[in-house]
């Protein structure tokens, strides 16, 4: 089978398991990206003072590199320092752990931050997790996560040769609330910086 011929066959297979979506709006050459250095965290040194903000005006936020509003927060602001000032998983981990400034945390029982290898080539990453991954502080382990063992299985890996974790480390309470929404994202890039996945 040629080159073309493979490529094509894997694309009509990622298309019939459902992965028809690109993330991006443009391609992107990870190969490219690999031979770069990586990316120097931004530190976080000091906040600036909140503006004024007149009736019937919307304060105004920065706008990241695709378009969506950066949060100002001082706990967003210092989730990206602790998520910037980690070097490894386990330090991002601990930092995370002792971080109080997301309120989920009050509605979990413990953080669910990572399981299996984070040098893996896989990397899945799960919306939140559930009561069973909030009472084990384990992502995937209840039925989903059983599922997600047999799939694994079927590609030839398990959990050691994966990385797996949440986009929302701590377990939302009812209803499903996003108020960590403004921080999981400096946290889950530094897990995924930290384990070579850019």
């Amino acid at each position: 089978m040629t080159t073309n011929n493979a490529l094509l066959e894997a694309l009509r297979w990622q298309v019939e398991a459902g992965a028809d979506e690109a993330i991006d709006p443009v391609p992107v050459d990870r190969y490219a990206e690999a031979a770069a250095p990586p990316p120097v965290p931004v530190a976080v040194t000091a906040l600036a003072a909140p503006r004024q903000v007149q009736a019937g005006q919307r304060p105004v936020q920065a706008q990241s590199a695709v378009g969506a509003p950066v949060p100002t927060t001082a706990a967003s602001l210092s989730a990206r320092g602790l998520a910037g000032a980690a070097r490894t998983v386990t330090e991002l981990a601990e930092a995370l752990a002792a971080f109080d400034g997301c309120p989920l945390k009050l509605t979990a029982t413990n953080l669910v931050f990572a399981d299996g290898n984070p040098s893996a080539r896989v990397m899945v990453i799960g919306e939140a997790p559930g009561a069973d991954e909030d009472r084990a502080g384990k992502p995937f382990v209840g039925v989903s996560g059983q599922l997600l063992d047999r799939m694994l299985g079927w590609i030839g890996l398990d959990r050691n040769k994966a990385y797996i974790t949440n986009v929302l480390f701590w377990r939302p309470g009812e209803p499903a609330a996003d108020a960590g929404g403004d921080l999981r994202l400096p946290a889950l890039r530094g897990a995924a910086y930290r384990a070579g996945v850019t």
